[in-house]
């Protein structure tokens, strides 16, 4: 399907399924939002083009929903969005808004390539908790709900918690098969987690000055 879609260039990546909050204060980009609030809830969040420019055509991004809005003051907004669909862009649409309008084609999975193989699923659940259990260790923060029951979303929740670079994360974006994106994550996870456990570690260490939990104060 195409469709025109407005459009918010980011240097982030949203993943079909995964949430993010985006703190909303350029005003061309408040202009787009008073507008898809008023319309669908819906624009396309993907990488800008050279030098911060207009994404080029072929650029892959994802379709945000906005879930909820938060109104700041000098009408700045923080906003919650989910990812619903991919999209490659295949023009810029001229347009008098503000902010930029693209033409957009929507796709998915290639059909046969939806289903994960179950040692592989099982695999990126354990591998995947454990990263982010280390994450919260290390940030302080609690952890989120529940996997995704399907294997092809399990997929994009679990890139959504890892800490690796741009381009990695925009070559599984653009991943058409499930078990391929699987096979991207289990190579780079068995080296990743172990690290990061390791720093979690001594970060709750260093968070009790090195006292355990049942270490009394002894007094001076």
């Amino acid at each position: 399907m195409t469709l025109p879609l407005p459009l918010f260039p980011l240097d982030a990546i949203l993943y079909p399924g995964t949430r993010s909050a985006l703190h909303i204060f350029e005003p061309r980009y408040r202009a787009m939002l008073a507008d898809i609030l008023t319309s669908d809830h819906e624009f396309g969040l993907l990488p800008p083009g050279d030098d911060g420019g207009a994404p080029a055509p072929g650029t892959i991004g994802c379709v945000a929903r906005v879930e909820a809005h938060q109104s700041l003051a000098d009408d700045r907004s923080l906003i919650s969005v989910v990812g619903r669909t991919r999209f490659v862009l295949q023009e810029m649409v001229d347009t008098e808004t503000p902010y930029l309008l693209g033409t957009v084609a929507e796709f998915d999975d290639d059909p046969d390539e939806r289903d994960l193989p179950p040692d592989a699923e099982e695999a990126l659940r354990r591998l995947g908790e454990r990263c982010r259990n280390a994450l919260a260790e290390l940030t302080d923060a609690g952890t989120s709900g529940p996997w995704a029951a399907d294997g092809a979303t399990l997929t994009f929740e679990v890139a959504s918690v890892m800490p690796w670079d741009a381009a990695q994360a925009r070559q599984l974006l653009a991943m058409r098969s499930a078990a391929g994106r699987a096979d991207v994550l289990l190579r780079v996870l068995p080296q990743l987690v172990p690290e990061l456990e390791g720093r979690a570690a001594v970060h709750s260490r260093a968070s009790t000055n090195g006292k355990g939990p049942h270490t009394p104060d002894i007094a001076s």
